[in-house]
């Protein structure tokens, strides 16, 4: 996750909550998992297992069928072609708190479930977060990391019951806006956030069932991870 000095560093975050349907302690699915290595003809596996008191972070490494196009100038037309892709995701499954964790976006949330449902078939019951993005603007209030709220969507906003819509809200001040958001904390699709942590300027984007999009211009994003993963419920 390191980046040079200047480069814009981005980081996903899609979590869900983690259930054990089986009397299985963590360190019987980390011994599963540390023992199921990528293998080339199978397409699959898991690499980096580690484990510390309850929580497992590993990379799951599997085979994705991808495609691009070229121009044929016989036919004078664009030609398909296939390819496959190895691609690589990493996760955070912590037993104590019940959260899987991943890094990137739903459609890798649902490529890692498939992962551990190849070993474990129903062992895991899952969940969405309850945090709203209002609730993260509490969070980033009271650990004092908050510079600005830089935008808000609010779904089904209605004016006077004359404008019904999406509505994109944009240079907020909190402390005049703070009892309408709470209001509408229910609506709101997304807030985005400048925030300071530990030396970096962020810019996070909280949206609902606990997804962050999050970038920096200055150092990774690891920290930061961890501390949401302590965090979020």
């Amino acid at each position: 996750m390191n980046s040079n000095m200047g480069e814009i560093n981005r980081l996903n975050l899609t979590s869900c909550k983690l259930d054990v349907s089986q009397s299985k302690t963590s360190n019987y699915y980390f011994e599963n998992l540390s023992s199921i290595s990528y293998k080339e003809e199978e397409g699959w596996g898991f690499e980096n297992v580690e484990k510390k008191e309850n929580v497992i972070s590993a990379i799951y490494i599997h085979k994705v069928h991808s495609y691009y196009y070229i121009w044929d100038e016989t036919l004078q037309a664009k030609d398909k072609r296939f390819v496959e892709v190895v691609k690589e995701i990493q996760f955070i499954m912590d037993f104590e708190k019940h959260l899987l964790i991943v890094v990137g976006k739903n459609q890798d949330m649902n490529a890692i479930k498939q992962g551990l449902r190849k070993v474990f078939w129903n062992h895991f019951i899952y969940d969405d977060l309850t945090m709203l993005p209002f609730d993260f603007l509490n969070l980033f209030v009271s650990e004092n990391l908050l510079d600005a709220i830089l935008e808000v969507t609010i779904n089904d906003f209605e004016y006077k019951k004359q404008m019904i819509g999406k509505y994109i809200v944009k240079r907020i001040k909190f402390d005049n806006t703070g009892a309408f958001l709470n209001k509408a904390k229910e609506s709101i699709e997304n807030m985005k956030f400048a925030l300071s942590f530990k030396g970096k300027n962020l810019e996070v984007v909280a949206k609902t069932k606990g997804r962050l999009s999050c970038q920096t211009k200055k150092g990774d994003l690891y920290d930061f991870m961890l501390f949401i993963k302590d965090k979020i419920y």
